[in-house]
């Protein structure tokens, strides 16, 4: 059969021919808007039809806002059921788009669909339109008969878009990170950028785009699960401090570790040890490691800013890099999508192993956070925090607005009840405990579950082996798990010691949710701008303007950079991986066959991903560090985002420009190393016992001070000023000032300088 007919219990189309045939030859296929509008229609101009009307069996979806000149996709879903029939389409529909307007232009607008496979959500690629302002498309579906006459109609569907400039598309996210910055008001910043945002998706109405600020890009967040999941793992563990704060188990833990713990660098490697431990989750490895080293790190005088970039640097790029992890199941599934559109045939878990070397910045953070650890030494905003909070102006910045402070005076311990370590210790090697077997549990039953489909469809079992356990379990629901427990211990040791009673409990459960309400906003406006960007095209339009301009030699560094700065903006290292790979994988294969020059780009988006993700003020890991150290958002992204940008600036330039150009991987990842060293030996300066350098008129009492009086001074200045080799103790600090009194007491100072 030829023709579209109908019966009572199905609707059948058929088309019997040679696709091949069909598709190099155009005639049959461009001039199908001109067959149906003019060549088909009888005496009454109307169009013959002897086929079904399936128009309202056939979905389009396609974006409110698109970029101009910016190639954009859509996606069309063919229904199987129409007026209670059942529809065997066709196993390939063509399709031919046009603009209603004539004088506006649409290019890639032929081409087929296979529905062989599948029939919902089938993408329509490659689409790009010229004009600004609103765009109204009319959608031709057709199939071509066994005699390869281009003809049979099945449906015209109309859908619009509206078009806006590409740069504009980069303006919400950037207004944001700039506004927190200069304002450090970051929820307001994330406010103005949405509301922008808003406004450019409503065809730049403003009142439009401020109301879908909360009635679309807020409500939204909410309604996924995933997000729904870290709101809840983030009250449910601040309420499990909130409890164990007022236990007196943080303070008890803190005076514990401060007999092995004497020092700040011991306390950071401490940190750092316990952030790469917990290797599985980056949001788990922040959420732990900042809430259990805080107390101690606060002891000892180290910055929050520090802290907080220490939980940072260990939790993204340890887990995206880690050869098991809660990461692995993505990044290789992109890997493997990848690889079959290409027709490459790699084992993609392999090849996400061989990546690993390419890595240059996580890698390479990684180390620079254990070399500022060893050497103590610091440069730029984060030498300043730390000199601050060594003399004692205080752990944070004097205007520090902290999104989760838990040095509330409600949650301090009652002083007469015994403040003991294990009261924090025990809860938090509950969640550690769950979350490792939780995720081993979770990930065997749905393997299992799996392969129970796999048996009945004949298809391969999957392996039980630890990779692939982890990939199929759930972090977040494990988390969710951990932290419920984990509370209700804290709770059972307080209660068990009459440490509280049960309504102080609760009151200190409720302090400890109500210190993360404004986490918890930061969190969601952040997810929010992720949801603006997407609307808007920003990664397509930074996609399309950079693809062609490059040269082979360059594209893993240029890969890279797109990917930090669209992560950046973004804040979701996960988004930018999804967004890179279908542009940038096929791009690297055409342009070369040499697997590692592809393997080297793949690393470079995986790489990229993580920078922006890992310094950015929108992005949920950069937020929940702050959130788990009790520092200040902005504070945190200030005094990290040099590092990052020092690290990123070494990692592209002779890791990814390098190994571009033929450099050696393994020499490149070990140059790299050897720079940062080299930077802060040369560049870093030390807040170890640190103290202002006072001019010597602060200690004058007249212009006529006596020769021994201002020798006195110059020694005073070299003593307090000096860097010593004890232990960053109280101690050493007791004796520093006994050495200058002594040496005050034995001059002939006048009693003003003495004092």
């Amino acid at each position: 059969l030829s023709v579209c007919f109908s019966q009572d219990d199905f609707i059948l189309i058929t088309n019997n021919y040679n696709t091949t045939k069909i598709l190099n030859n155009n005639n049959k296929t461009t001039n199908i808007h001109n067959y149906f509008n003019g060549n088909n229609k009888n005496e009454n101009n109307q169009i013959n039809q002897d086929y079904t009307d399936l128009s309202k069996a056939i979905r389009i979806k396609i974006r409110t806002t698109t970029p101009k000149n910016t190639a954009f996709e859509i996606f069309v879903s063919f229904h199987c059921k129409y007026n209670g029939k059942t529809i065997v389409w066709p196993k390939i529909i063509y399709y031919e788009i046009s603009t209603v307007d004539s004088s506006k232009k649409i290019y890639g607008n032929t081409g087929y669909i296979n529905t062989t496979e599948n029939l919902e959500l089938l993408p329509i690629s490659g689409l790009t339109l010229d004009s600004n302002g609103n765009n109204n498309l009319s959608f031709f579906f057709y199939f071509i008969d066994q005699n390869e006459n281009a003809g049979l109609f099945l449906s015209e569907i109309y859908a619009s878009t509206y078009v806006i400039p590409g740069i504009l598309s980069l303006l919400p996210a950037l207004i944001s990170v700039i506004c927190a910055m200069v304002s450090r008001q970051v929820i307001l910043s994330l406010g103005a950028g949405l509301w922008l945002g808003g406004m450019f998706n409503s065809k730049y109405n403003p009142l439009a785009g401020l109301l879908r600020v909360v009635d679309t890009y807020l409500v939204n967040v909410l309604t996924i699960r995933g997000n729904a999941q870290v709101i809840l793992i983030t009250l449910l563990l601040s309420g499990m401090i909130g409890i164990v704060t007022k236990s007196g188990g943080a303070q008890g833990l803190a005076k514990f570790f401060s007999k092995v713990v004497s020092s700040t660098r011991r306390a950071l490697f401490a940190t750092y040890g316990l952030g790469i431990l917990i290797f599985f989750g980056d949001k788990s490895s922040a959420l732990i490691t900042g809430t259990s080293m805080r107390p101690i790190t606060d002891r000892l005088r180290t910055s929050r800013e520090k802290l907080s970039f220490v939980v940072d640097s260990t939790s993204a790029p340890i887990a995206s890099v880690f050869f098991v992890s809660s990461w692995i199941g993505f990044e290789v599934g992109l890997i493997a999508e990848s690889f079959a559109k290409i027709g490459l045939d790699q084992d993609a878990y392999l090849a996400f192993l061989q990546t690993i070397p390419y890595r240059f910045y996580p890698i390479t953070m990684i180390v620079f956070v254990g070399l500022v650890i060893l050497l103590r030494r610091d440069f730029g905003p984060m030498l300043t925090a730390e000199r601050r909070a060594r003399r004692g102006d205080g752990l944070t910045a004097p205007d520090a607005e902290i999104p989760a402070n838990f040095d509330d005076a409600s949650l301090a311990p009652n002083p007469d009840k015994p403040m003991r370590w294990y009261n924090l210790a025990i809860p938090i090697l509950f969640v550690i405990g769950i979350l490792i077997g939780g995720l081993i549990y979770d990930g065997i039953v749905n393997i299992n579950a799996k392969n129970e489909i796999n048996i009945s469809d004949g298809r391969d079992l999957i392996e039980l082996s630890l990779n692939n356990i982890l990939s199929n379990s759930s972090s977040n629901k494990v988390l969710l798990w951990a932290s419920l427990i984990g509370t209700i211990v804290a709770i059972i040791l307080g209660l068990a010691q009459k440490i509280f009673t049960l309504n102080e409990s609760m009151d200190a459960w409720m302090k400890g949710l109500s210190s993360v309400v404004g986490a918890v906003l930061i969190i969601m406006f952040a997810w929010a701008m992720g949801d603006v960007c997407v609307d808007l095209g920003t990664a397509l339009y930074l996609s399309e303007a950079l693809a062609d301009k490059i040269e082979p030699a360059l594209l893993p560094m240029i890969v890279f950079l797109l990917s930090a700065f669209v992560s950046f903006a973004t804040g979701s290292s996960f988004g930018t991986m999804g967004i890179m790979f279908p542009i940038v994988v096929p791009l690297a294969d055409s342009i070369s066959d040499d697997y590692d020059f592809l393997l080297n780009n793949i690393a470079s988006i995986l790489a990229g991903s993580i920078w922006g993700d890992h310094c950015s003020p929108v992005s949920d890991t950069t937020i929940i560090s702050a959130m788990a150290t009790s520092c200040d958002v902005t504070d945190h992204v200030r005094t990290q985002f040099p590092y990052a940008v020092v690290v990123g600036l070494v990692s592209a330039l002779l890791g990814s420009l390098g190994t571009g150009y033929g450099l050696n991987v393994w020499i490149a990842l070990i140059g790299c190393q050897i720079v940062v060293l080299l930077i802060l030996l040369f560049f870093g300066g030390t807040a170890r016992n640190y103290a202002p350098r006072y001019k010597k008129q602060e200690f004058n009492e007249n212009e006529n001070e006596n020769e021994n009086g201002t020798e006195i001074e110059n020694d005073l200045i070299e003593i307090v000023a000096s860097d010593t080799e004890d232990e960053e103790t109280d101690a050493p600090a007791l004796k520093l000032f006994n050495k200058i009194y002594q040496k005050f007491k034995k001059s002939d100072s006048n009693p003003k300088l003495l004092d």
